[in-house]
């Protein structure tokens, strides 16, 4: 519950309407699904502008309202009558972290924060779902991970929770460092660092620049955990001034992944931890085993039990549109559709190499995005890397991934197996003509290209 008062130390904001006692029970940006009671804040976006919105939220049962300052008018709200507070700040969207921030102060439970240039999703949910076998845990669903869906998960925080797990995403300088100032995590974990975001991050420097702003305001008591087989992360060790864990392949980490071995006809991955611990984790491709020994590391230092930590990785299963494998009369559908970078697509293409399939192993690859002036490189290494692999037909789609495409025949796959697409619906109209049982399809491509459409395209033709 917040008082207006509050709202008022947490923002710095002016109280236009109201009395300072007036009471929210919670908070929404939301006006079609704000409760009686609530407080509603009116963010701006490239194609919203909630400041529409205020009067609807007041007759929804809004109690009290953030706006802009000079933007909204609160004389309609003040002639219909309702006792409502109103509040002006300079930046609606900064006010709601800024809330959250103040709320999350309440509470002393161990915080994660999670960032990276793939795997995030995945490693948040692995350290939760090991959490949850202890302890009551929040996290953040789905990707929920900016300016607007972070703060509104930490607003859920509620006294029975005893962990909290934030996955923490940016495309831009300083996003990280407000996310982190925002949820205060005492814990934080880096992934890894890829090309992604090189639209608007320009190169690998910069984008571990912005993650790393993870560790930027930790306390010495407060651990930071990385990747140590990244190389772009490779000088943190001498300028963190917290507690230092790693996690990798290599020898020297403190959570080192050994005999290591893919279990073909379970498609699964057997490792040792530190060569002694045999686990055994039920997902595809090579990178997970970094996802777990991240998960692990987190779990370790929340003071989970190493018998709990085996336990929660061996039960847990793929996330959705994240290596998730689904059956469509007699085709196995590998789909990946969430997201696509360069790195995150040569994991895809072992992962498809390695399937025990019986019939052909067909990449359905949607464009690369945000990848700025490396668009054309990225996607010839692509092609490259297809056509230099056991798969049989490669599905290109977007007009970027021509360069894949015209690749992956320039390294010698026939021409006759690549198809050359516009978008998600031509590619399942594509592919469902030359599918055979027994075909292996693994689906993927950035988020905007929609690629998750062509399962829906092939369950609806078997």
């Amino acid at each position: 519950m917040f008082t207006a008062q509050d709202i008022l130390n947490a923002t710095g904001g002016n109280l236009a309407v109201g009395s300072l006692d007036c009471v929210a029970r919670g908070i929404s940006t939301d006006s079609r699904t704000i409760e009686k009671g609530e407080l509603f804040i009116a963010l701006e976006g490239d194609n919203f502008n909630g400041h529409e919105f205020v009067t609807d939220s007041v007759q929804r049962g809004a109690v009290g309202v953030v706006v802009k300052a000079g933007v909204f008018s609160y004389k309609p709200v003040l002639s219909m009558g309702y006792p409502v507070f109103l509040i002006e700040v300079n930046d609606t969207l900064k006010a709601l972290g800024d809330i959250a921030y103040f709320y999350r102060k309440r509470f002393n439970i161990p915080v994660a924060g999670v960032t990276g240039s793939n795997g995030k999703t995945t490693t948040k949910d692995m350290i939760a779902h090991i959490l949850s076998l202890s302890l009551r845990v929040l996290k953040n669903q789905g990707t929920l991970n900016n300016f607007i869906g972070m703060p509104l998960t930490l607003l859920k925080l509620a006294d029975q929770h005893q962990a909290c797990v934030l996955e923490m995403g940016a495309n831009h300088l300083g996003e990280i460092a407000r996310l982190s100032e925002i949820a205060v995590p005492d814990i934080g974990v880096i992934t890894n660092i890829g090309p992604s975001h090189l639209e608007f991050l320009k190169d690998l420097e910069t984008v571990s620049q912005a993650k790393t702003e993870l560790f930027q305001n930790f306390k010495p008591d407060d651990t930071a955990i990385w990747n140590a087989d990244d190389a772009m992360l490779s000088g943190l060790y001498q300028t963190l001034k917290c507690r230092k864990k790693t996690f990798g392949f290599s020898a020297g980490c403190d959570y080192q992944a050994t005999h290591i071995e893919y279990l073909k006809a379970e498609g699964a991955w057997r490792f040792a931890l530190n060569s002694n611990k045999l686990i055994k984790i039920k997902l595809l491709g090579r990178h997970n085993i970094y996802n777990a020994l991240a998960a692990i590391a987190v779990s370790d230092t929340m003071g989970i039990d190493y018998e709990s930590i085996f336990s929660g990785l061996s039960s847990f299963g793929s996330v959705s549109m994240r290596m998730e494998i689904l059956e469509a009369a007699g085709i196995t559908i590998i789909n990946d559709s969430y997201n696509s970078n360069p790195k995150s697509m040569e994991s895809a293409i072992a992962v498809l190499s390695d399937f025990n399939a019986s019939g052909r192993k067909i990449l359905v690859s949607g464009d690369m995005l945000e990848l700025g002036d490396m668009s054309d490189y990225y996607h010839h290494q692509l092609g490259l890397s297809v056509g230099n692999s056991n798969t049989d037909i490669f599905i290109a789609v977007g007009p970027r991934s021509r360069e894949a495409a015209a690749s992956a025949i320039s390294s010698g796959m026939n021409k006759s197996c690549v198809y050359l697409c516009d978008n998600s619906k031509q590619a399942g109209e594509a592919l469902i003509k030359i599918l055979r049982q027994y075909d292996v399809v693994l689906i993927k491509g950035s988020r905007a290209m929609k690629m998750e459409n062509i399962c829906s395209t092939i369950y609806s033709t078997r």
